[in-house]
């Protein structure tokens, strides 16, 4: 096999069920230079499932150190010069990679390159869950690629980050403090909407840790010189106040608008018992 020029990084623990299509979309990648693709299992178990034989599939074990750790061993195990990473549960459309490759080279001085989401279709905010990205700036870990070296130089992910949420978006203005990261329209990555359950939707709120973490790092993004313990929960309130008036949400229906208030306030009691009972982060920026 040929030195890649672009490595893959796909972090994941314990779901068998999304991971083999995950890899099978990136195996199938349409483009002109070698890649390689590196799945990270943060488990002390072997994956628990079958995934192809094939060249360009590595797959190494981060023995549930987390997902920023896991994702950090597959950086340093990259050989390509561009890094592209994904989740588990995407299937990347066949020319993903094509679109990476060519807005690098199309902008040398970029040190990375993100791309915008694709749900498929409309999502129930209510029984489904799915990443939401902005482009440029939202840094989206399951649609973003950076070159290796500013990776390096950035210091890689931020492993006190021990959930999803944030650790993408501290990275990338890492990385864009030391020079450009663009956006591209056309990088699309399919993102299917999953289920999520009631419990695990309030459950989301205890990631204002991530929120507070984000904050005393990067203060620009609340406006303050320190975190905040209760402007993240507020900001959490905010978000689940605006759900619950948006009536193409509950749709009149007396059943969606009982869920989407039983989200609401069980978001808030989650987030204000986290900021009671967690410490707040001390950072030196």
């Amino acid at each position: 096999m040929p030195e890649p020029a672009v490595s893959v990084v796909i972090c994941t623990r314990r779901r068998p069920h999304l991971l083999p299509a995950s890899v099978d979309a990136v195996l199938a990648q349409e483009v002109d230079v070698p890649f390689e693709l590196i799945v990270v299992n943060d488990d002390d178990e072997p994956l628990r499932c079958r995934l192809p034989d094939d060249p360009r599939l590595r797959v190494i074990t981060a023995e549930r150190r987390g997902l920023c750790a896991g994702r950090n061993a597959g950086i340093e195990a990259a050989r390509g010069a561009i890094v592209a990473l994904t989740d588990d549960d995407t299937e990347a459309p066949s020319d993903w990679l094509a679109h990476v490759v060519a807005a690098l080279a199309a902008h040398p001085e970029a040190l990375g390159v993100e791309g915008p989401l694709d749900y498929g279709r409309d999502v129930d905010v209510l029984y489904e869950h799915v990443p939401y990205t902005e482009i440029p700036g939202g840094f989206c870990s399951c649609n973003v690629a950076y070159r290796r070296e500013a990776l390096i130089a950035a210091g890689l992910f931020d492993e006190r980050f021990l959930a999803s949420g944030a650790e993408d978006i501290d990275l990338g203005l890492r990385v864009a403090a030391l020079g450009p990261v663009i956006g591209d329209p056309a990088m699309t990555m399919v993102h299917p909407p999953r289920p999520i359950s009631l419990l695990d939707r309030i459950l989301l709120a205890r990631k204002v840790e991530n929120d507070w973490l984000l904050h005393a790092k990067h203060p620009e993004l609340s406006g303050r010189t320190r975190p905040s313990r209760w402007g993240a929960v507020a900001w959490r309130a905010r978000l689940q106040l605006r759900m619950l008036r948006d009536p193409t949400v509950v749709a009149g229906s007396p059943a969606r608008t009982a869920r989407a208030a039983a989200i609401g306030v069980g978001t808030v009691v989650v987030a204000t018992v986290t900021a009671c009972t967690k410490p707040l982060p001390c950072v030196d920026r």
